[in-house]
């Protein structure tokens, strides 16, 4: 038994339809999603370098410490203490405030 249950595709009414508007928008597209891909790709990939670059950490050097010797006090390094000689005075100072309304009009 033969099946005929098909549409038959007329090729001549798909090509004076216009696809060729719909073919390159669909080829920009998928060339546009190929290139974000792409770049998220690498910008992972530098993204998990420089966490390994931070993960190891470098070996810390050992630092010798030289020691370091104190001079000797010699009679140049040392000088003679000032005394003072005299008694401190005090000055005494008091300030009244004046708290009166007509006070800044006197000015």
């Amino acid at each position: 038994m033969e099946n005929n249950n098909f549409t038959p595709i007329d090729v001549n009414k798909l090509e004076n339809k216009g696809s060729n508007l719909n073919t390159i928008l669909l080829l920009i597209i998928t060339l546009t999603a190929l290139v974000l891909a792409t770049m998220l790709f690498i910008l992972i990939q530098k993204k998990m370098s420089q966490q390994t670059q931070k993960d190891q950490l470098p070996t810390p050097t050992a630092i010798v410490a030289q020691p370091t010797i104190k001079p000797e006090p010699t009679k140049e390094l040392i000088s003679p203490t000032i005394s003072a000689t005299g008694t401190p005075t005090l000055i005494e100072t008091t300030i009244t405030p004046v708290a009166s309304p007509t006070s800044n009009l006197k000015k």
